[in-house]
């Protein structure tokens, strides 16, 4: 039972990691930290559901969407050949990926870094370095994560040599038996011996093991920090200081209308995922395995 409770206790945090550290690659990596939907001119703001969307475009820190027509679908007309109530046409989206460093390579450029603004990627200094720390924090945060997962799989791998050894009591199968009063001399110094030796093993087993958990449980608590700096950064530069997030209709007579740039499940789901779970793993590391003695240490 107790081998149980300790497996059940060992496993617990190497699921938390692996979650943690799947949630937070797919944040980073999705499109969707932020998102805009577009609807027709013909429709109220009353009916912008998404069954009436147009279009809907998506922004992250290395991800850049854009609308287009669909040719052959440009001034449409209702099968009543009224031009007054024209069929809007249909759109489509296109996605370009972006470097997360390198001049004029990232999704938020500076005017002067590009000089034709292909992608919609310039902004103003504010904007980029809102966009760069969001998804530099972003990586950062993964990359702690994964360490933190690679040390809990060792932990667990050790942990169940621990529970279930390969080798054991092969000693005195190895040494028949000698009576007399010199042989059983001999046996009890040789055990005396092989326990000293067991107990310096489980001191060092310990002090490696308690070590590792230390440092396990430290990257976890840095890939959390970074990952909700990532966060913070991502509402900032994508929801705060988006142009004219605070216009829900174009201007100059276009034929579409767009609502605002809102916070899509990358920033508000998998994000949170990410550094909850990792919170989850770190306690059940601290709860599955000990940490240094200081006493001992200092």
């Amino acid at each position: 039972m107790a081998r149980l409770i300790r497996l059940l206790l060992s496993t617990l945090p190497l699921i938390f990691s692996v979650l943690a550290f799947a949630f937070s690659i797919v944040s980073t990596t999705s499109r969707e930290w932020s998102q805009q939907t577009t609807y027709s001119s013909q429709e109220r703001v009353t009916n912008w559901t998404a069954a009436n969307a147009l279009y809907t475009i998506y922004r992250s820190p290395f991800v850049l969407c854009s609308a287009y027509i669909v040719p052959s679908t440009t001034n449409a007309s209702d099968s009543s050949g009224n031009d007054d109530d024209p069929i809007d046409p249909t759109f489509g989206v296109n996605c370009t990926n972006f470097k997360p460093y390198g001049f004029a390579q990232t999704s938020c450029e500076l005017a002067i870094a590009v000089t034709n603004d292909t992608y919609g990627q310039v902004g103003d200094a504010r904007l980029c370095q809102q966009i760069h720390y969001a998804g530099n924090f972003a990586v950062a945060g993964s990359v702690f994560l994964g360490l933190g997962l690679l040390l809990t799989m060792g932990m667990f791998i050790a942990t169940m040599h621990v529970i279930f050894p390969l080798r054991r009591k092969q000693h005195n199968a190895q040494h028949p038996k000698v009576e007399g009063d010199a042989a059983a001399s001999k046996a009890a110094f040789t055990e005396n011996t092989v326990q000293g030796e067991t107990h310096e093993r489980r001191q060092r087993r310990f002090m490696v093991m308690s070590s590792i958990n230390l440092v396990l449980v430290l990257f976890l608590v840095v890939g959390i920090l970074l990952t909700a700096v990532a966060q913070f950064y991502g509402v900032l530069a994508f929801i705060q200081s988006s142009v004219n997030n605070a216009d829900f209709a174009t201007k100059g007579g276009n034929k579409t209308q767009h609502g605002p740039w809102i916070q899509g499940r990358a920033l508000s789901v998998y994000a949170t995922l990410g550094w909850a779970f990792a919170g989850l793993a770190a306690v059940g590391a601290l709860s599955a395995w000990r940490l240094p003695k200081w006493d001992r240490v200092l």
